[in-house]
């Protein structure tokens, strides 16, 4: 187990995406950065890249064959 003495503790800030920032869906079940630097968010309601800004939604439709969760990350591997 390793610590930082008191005084060197990290410290971390956090941000919270929703609607506003195109995020239509709060529940993400899976984040990957891309070699360009977007970030890329599964959720129930489709995939959404982020570009530091805003997110935009791109739909792909899941088949019998191809579950959505399953196209996100074959899609989203295809540009990394």
């Amino acid at each position: 187990m390793s610590y930082l003495p008191a005084g060197r503790a990290e410290r971390y800030s956090f941000r919270h995406y929703g609607p506003a920032e195109g995020l239509t869906n709060v529940v993400v079940y899976a984040l990957l950065q891309d070699t360009a630097g977007y970030v890329w968010a599964g959720t129930p309601n489709g995939l959404f890249r982020y570009d530091g800004s805003e997110f935009r939604r791109f739909d792909l439709a899941p088949t019998a064959e191809a579950p959505r969760f399953a196209l996100w990350w074959s899609w989203v591997e295809e540009r990394c």
